[in-house]
């Protein structure tokens, strides 16, 4: 019998809610680790009940391995660390390990262990500089980091691929493009938007929308569409690299 547990990293947040949504829906049983115990987005999807939460301090990294031995899991997703492109560039150290050790543990484990585990990496297109020219780039194309979140993607995306080349482990690199839903934190433009209108509707404000280059372009993708990828890649027989994205793009000033 298929082995259906899955232990997500960053289970609480946008695309961590969705995927164990979607999961859930195949059979799986879901554990997620949590650096709190934040449920909004798993109430909203009504699978609350059906996640088994755990509060982990991602200080801890040494105690991964026990972790997943414990859990005793098929797949595994790691779309959890720092992600803000600003506050990297105060916390820089901060961001390289949180984004690159936990995925060294976990390559780590699954090596010595020889354990069947399919791992999967949430990369960013902020490798790429946030390039206007995606249509031009694919998983190869030369990387042009303009901040340490993107530094940390790509560490941990090399990592990754070394040890998959190096130790014929199923891992591998997801690259997202912009992709949004209703579970957004606030801060980024898309939320900024809408919790804006929200307050327009209720009354709250009297005060315009304050938004900085209006003609920015970028992806605006579906996170659901985007979660949904990311299970079609991970049950390929072969571990690659890749990339998701819309191939459609807009103004800031459009939306």
């Amino acid at each position: 019998m298929q082995n259906k547990n899955v232990l997500i990293f960053g289970v609480t947040g946008q695309d961590g809610s969705y995927l164990a949504y979607l999961l859930i829906k195949s059979g799986y049983k879901i554990f997620g680790i949590s650096k709190n115990k934040n449920t909004k987005n798993l109430k909203k999807l009504n699978i609350e009940k059906k996640v088994i939460l755990i509060k982990f301090d991602y200080i801890d990294y040494f105690k991964i391995p026990l972790l997943i031995k414990k859990i005793n899991c098929s797949l595994i997703f790691f779309l959890a660390g720092e992600i803000s492109v600003k506050k990297s560039e105060s916390t820089s150290y901060q961001y390289i390990i949180s984004n690159t050790k936990v995925c060294v543990h976990i390559l780590e484990y699954m090596r010595i262990s020889k354990k069947k585990i399919k791992f999967l990496n949430a990369s960013s297109e902020e490798i790429f500089g946030g390039s206007k020219t995606y249509r031009k780039l694919n998983e190869n194309s030369t990387y042009f980091p303009r901040s340490f979140y993107a530094l940390s993607k790509i560490i941990s995306l090399e990592v990754i691929k070394s040890y998959r080349k190096q130790f014929g482990l199923w891992a591998c690199n997801v690259i997202f493009y912009n992709n949004k839903s209703s579970f957004r934190v606030k801060g980024f433009v898309i939320k900024k938007i809408t919790d804006f209108v929200k307050n327009i509707k209720n009354k709250r404000t009297d005060k315009k929308l304050q938004i900085g280059n209006t003609d920015i372009i970028r992806e605006w993708g579906s996170a659901p569409e985007y979660s949904n990828a990311t299970i079609n890649i991970i049950n390929y027989r072969v571990p690659n690299d890749f990339i998701i994205v819309t191939e459609r793009d807009y103004k800031l000033r459009k939306i």
